[in-house]
C-alpha cells in the first residue's frame, strides 16, 4: 500500500475542517497572521524587486547599484 503524501494528507484535513469535523488547532495551517504576511511580503520583495523598498524606480536601481559593480568589473 502507497504511503500518503503530505499535501494529500494536508488536503484531507482541510476538508475535514470545513465539513466541521475539526477545529482551528488541529489543523497546522502555517501562521497567516497580519506581521506574518508583511513579512513575507518585504522578503519577497528584498529578493525580487528591491527596487521597491527604497521607493525608486527599477532604472534608478540599476544606476545607483548594478552599472557602477559592471563599471568595476
Amino acid at each position: 500500500m502507497a504511503k500518503k503524501s503530505s499535501l494529500q494528507n494536508n488536503v484531507e484535513k482541510l476538508q475535514a475542517h470545513f465539513k466541521g469535523e475539526l477545529n482551528e488547532q488541529q489543523i497546522n495551517s502555517g501562521d497567516w497572521s497580519p506581521e506574518a504576511i508583511a513579512e513575507n511580503r518585504r522578503r519577497y520583495f528584498e529578493k525580487e524587486q528591491p527596487w521597491v523598498l527604497e521607493g525608486i524606480s527599477c532604472y534608478e536601481y540599476y544606476v545607483k547599484y548594478i552599472k557602477p559593480k559592471q563599471m568595476a568589473a
